[in-house]
């Protein structure tokens, strides 16, 4: 029955036949992406494993490579990307493992470049970008309801469902209880993947809420209405206070703080404003924290106990990373008995993939947040500058939730998404005095010579 796991390969094959490339990242990535769990995979002897999404990618990535491609404008992010995946399949075919190289590459080809490609290539035409985010949000917060209902009932229904099809995976989004809460997840892998999917929708569905568009008659509507924008962003804050993570409570403060700059009048004074009381809250905070986890780890699964488990994996892996030198372990890392999950993906990368795949990581992180912060003072509008920086909250809201949770699933898709559609988002010429609002162009617009796309 895992077999099932092939539907959504198939049907992205029948719709590329039928359509586009851009029609199937929203009518089934995206939908793919959030509502089925990736945690389930099916097994078949000498493939690479296969789990909902990586059955659609594939195809989808074949196609835009043979049908987007020749938009593709190289820039200094394809060379760290390159790096990254080189330094994730080194070792392995450096020692003869070469089987195993090649399966971490398809893994990477799907959970990385493909969705690189589709944030190079796709979310920034014409009408994609509100598409992308309403349905990105909306299927969130239809998803949080169900999520609500975990944390009191203590039963995962997606894990109902699914189980059904994978009795052998019976293990697959088993509940963590928490101060006597289940600890919700949903169809995410874990409470802390599932809040890092959140404070993501929370951020875009503020943003959202304050979207305009004239309609061809010159009626100004919003893009959805009020009473469901604030429906979801109560749903979505609600779920995410209802996974009991902290990282990305701390994620969802950070991106929201950041992403009001581009909203406000008055940006630089906004700026200034957000960056103080970041150095007056963290430096306090951090001597807390500190404070927080130090000491013996006693009354096990409690949020204690979990902060001192992350921060002894510093003490005992950062020498085992050390160690690795340039290239890492791969997955063959020594595991230190009692940490068996390096719930850092800085520190997990540093193992894996030596000190020049950690590198290759800050890069990205560096090169995309230099992109953005110039494209927020490029901005003319505030439209533009507000959504920029929307993107800017989100990517800098990840960077501080990676330091307790590795990158895998949904959010590695998501960051590598963000990663490639830094890269083409275009500001329009408007200035902010023009109040007027700009025209909704459909989602699925034919292509023609005449549309222009940065990429």
């Amino acid at each position: 029955m895992s077999y099932v796991i092939l539907i959504p390969g198939i049907l992205c094959i029948i719709a590329l036949i039928r359509g586009n490339t851009q029609r199937v990242f929203l009518d089934l990535f995206i939908p793919v992406m959030m509502l089925f769990p990736l945690s389930y995979v099916l097994k078949i002897p000498h493939f690479p494993s296969l789990d909902f999404l990586t059955a659609l990618t594939l195809p989808l990535g074949i196609a835009m490579f043979f049908g987007d491609f020749s938009r593709w404008k190289i820039s200094r992010t394809d060379i760290w990307i390159a790096l990254f995946i080189f330094t994730a399949i080194y070792v392995d075919y450096k020692a003869g493992r070469t089987i195993d190289a090649i399966f971490v590459l398809f893994s990477h080809f799907t959970g990385v470049i493909v969705p690189y490609m589709a944030g190079k290539l796709l979310v920034e035409r014409p009408g994609n970008r509100i598409a992308t985010i309403r349905g990105y949000v909306t299927l969130l917060a239809f998803v949080s309801i169900f999520m609500m209902l975990e944390f009191f009932t203590k039963i995962n229904v997606f894990r109902v469902l699914w189980n059904k099809f994978f009795p052998e995976q019976w293990w697959v989004l088993i509940l963590q209880i928490r101060n006597g809460f289940g600890r919700a997840k949903g169809p995410y892998a874990q409470s802390e993947h599932a809040g890092n999917i959140l404070f993501i929708g929370l951020t875009f569905a503020v943003w959202l809420l304050s979207q305009r568009y004239r309609k061809p008659g010159g009626k100004i509507i919003p893009v959805v209405s009020p009473a469901k924008g604030k429906a979801m962003v109560v749903l979505l804050a609600t779920a995410l206070y209802m996974t009991l993570s902290r990282g990305p409570w701390i994620g969802a403060i950070v991106s929201l703080s950041i992403a009001s700059i581009g909203k406000a009048k008055r940006p630089k004074k906004r700026a200034v404003i957000v960056f103080a009381l970041a150095l007056l809250i963290g430096l306090p905070a951090y001597v807390a924290g500190k404070n927080y986890v130090s000491g013996p780890r006693a009354d096990y699964g409690s949020e204690q106990e979990t902060a001192q488990y992350r921060a002894l994996l510093i003490d005992n892996y950062v020498p085992i990373a050390k160690l690795g030198g340039a290239w890492g372990w791969a997955y063959g890392f020594p595991v230190i008995s009692g940490q068996t999950s390096i719930d850092n993906e800085y520190l997990f990368i540093w193992v894996t993939q030596g000190y020049v795949g950690l590198t290759a990581l800050i890069l990205i992180f560096v090169e995309t947040t230099i992109l953005l912060i110039r494209l927020g003072i490029k901005a003319r509008s505030q439209p533009d500058r507000y959504f920029v920086f929307s993107v800017l909250g989100v990517f800098l809201g990840l960077a501080v939730t990676l330091g307790t949770v590795y990158l895998d699933f949904q959010p590695r898709v998501i960051f590598f998404l963000l990663v490639g559609w830094s890269q083409a988002i275009r500001l329009s010429n408007k200035n902010d005095r023009d109040e007027e609002a700009p025209v909704m162009i459909q989602q699925h617009t034919a292509e023609t010579a005449l549309i222009r796309v940065y990429t």
